[in-house]
């Protein structure tokens, strides 16, 4: 994650090949820790317009398996120094990544309707799992459904923790 001057601009990509920018890639070192607690829940704040999107969007980019090679955002900062131990972790993970940072409605119906595109979009984002072999039939149903957007409200409260159990197979 950087600091530079394009506020409201969270693709770490692009923040990275700014003329300013300010290491600070060893969050990912803060969020191995973090992980690697037996802690239930973590709570990172930060105020307003402090990079929260970018941050997590670093991470993102660190950590996802993707055909793209990654690594290349990383290798002139300062977690690339820190060993081979975090270079084996570049790239070697399925993410989930939501932001709910354009669900700005002022009632619940179409913020409820925004959430629900959001986590609807991030199942497209992860097509690979569209068209895989492994999953069963209610996995199936599940996912047909989402993409026609006919789940419950009840369904969708389930739907990342779905979502995490497919990439996990």
């Amino acid at each position: 994650m950087g600091s530079y001057l394009n506020p409201g601009n969270a693709l770490f990509k692009m923040a990275v090949n700014s003329q300013i920018f300010v290491d600070k890639s060893m969050l990912i070192d803060v969020t191995n820790r973090y992980l690697n607690t037996m802690q239930r829940f973590i709570c990172v704040s930060r105020p307003r317009r402090f990079g929260k999107t970018l941050a997590v969007d670093m991470l993102k980019v660190f950590f996802e398996k993707t055909d793209e090679d990654n690594s290349v955002y990383f290798r002139d900062k300062k977690i690339w120094d820190c060993g081979e131990f975090y270079r084996k972790q570049q790239g070697a993970y399925p993410v989930i990544y939501i932001t709910f940072k354009d669900v700005k409605f002022d009632n619940w119906k179409d913020s409820l309707e925004a959430i629900r595109l959001v986590i609807r979009d991030e199942y497209m984002r992860h097509a690979e799992i569209l068209s895989w072999d492994g999953l069963d039939v209610v996995e199936k149903d599940y996912l047909d459904r989402m993409q026609k957007g006919t789940l419950s409200n009840v369904e969708y409260t389930r739907a990342l923790l779905n979502l995490s159990r497919m990439l996990e197979k």
